[in-house]
């Protein structure tokens, strides 16, 4: 059960980075036109680095879950 939790606190940092994109990618649109490329340069890397960041998260957090399931599933047969 305690692996759950883990899990469930894993997937909530998950969506945590998430709203913080969704935010990232709000400035991005209100700073892109000429004046301001280079802000929008910096926000866009930003979003890059959460994105990889995101996925490598969600990449580990469905492996636990997944080789947890397995192993239930094994013990419970």
């Amino acid at each position: 059960m305690e692996e759950l939790y883990a899990i469930m606190e894993d997937l909530l940092e998950a969506e945590y980075n998430q709203q913080s994109l969704l935010r990232i990618m709000s400035v991005a649109e209100a700073a892109y036109n000429e004046e301001q490329q280079a802000e929008a340069k910096y926000v866009a890397n930003s979003v890059k680095y959460y994105l990889e960041a995101l996925q490598r998260e969600l990449e580990g957090v469905t492996g636990r879950l997944d080789s947890y399931l397995t192993k239930r599933g094994k013990n419970e047969r």
